[in-house]
């Protein structure tokens, strides 16, 4: 097939997917996807687009959906405080480190990134325990979620470290299910 086929195709299948009832992460991560097969790339990000939803417009105006900061709320306030203050220095010091735990928790499937947010919302205490509807928890590898706690605390997203540390070894001493 020829790269110009192959660009149609990549358009037709993705106009496809834009519904009523589409996810906007699964479209982004698709089209980073195919960024990378089209261009014949190593990969593709959307972190530009992404960092100027966060920043604003020249007013500061923002439609990001504040979803995206439930793994890593302390980093993401203390970002928006930056920014606020007109600090966009203390801005990426605060939200830069929190770039590699957010590609991990939307690996593909995209769909489980609820997984991670879900972990790290009982790493912090913010639930009980860590279990999901329809036993969702269980789509992501142990070694996944062992990432995303290693790059949690560097990112500073763990809130409550202590428990957080002991709530991970409570989960790594449970056989895998």
């Amino acid at each position: 097939m020829t790269r110009e086929a192959d660009v149609v195709r990549s358009l037709v299948e993705m106009a496809d997917t834009l519904v009523d009832d589409y996810d906007v992460v699964d479209l982004l991560t698709g089209l980073a996807g195919r960024c990378v097969t089209l261009l014949g790339a190593s990969a593709a990000a959307l972190l530009g687009p992404v960092d100027e939803l966060i920043r604003g417009d020249a007013d500061g105006h923002s439609d990001a959906l504040l979803g995206a900061f439930a793994a890593v709320t302390a980093p993401a306030a203390a970002a928006l405080r930056a920014l606020d203050s007109g600090d966009l220095a203390g801005y990426q010091a605060a939200i830069g480190p929190t770039m590699p735990l957010s590609r991990v928790i939307f690996e593909e499937p995209t769909f489980h990134y609820k997984v991670g947010v879900a972990f790290l919302a009982w790493l912090n205490g913010l639930q009980p325990h860590f279990a999901m509807p329809g036993g969702l928890q269980r789509q992501r590898s142990r070694e996944h979620l062992i990432g995303v706690f290693e790059l949690a605390a560097a990112a500073g997203a763990l809130l409550r470290p202590g428990l957080a540390v002991s709530r991970m070894t409570q989960y790594l001493a449970k056989e895998p299910s």
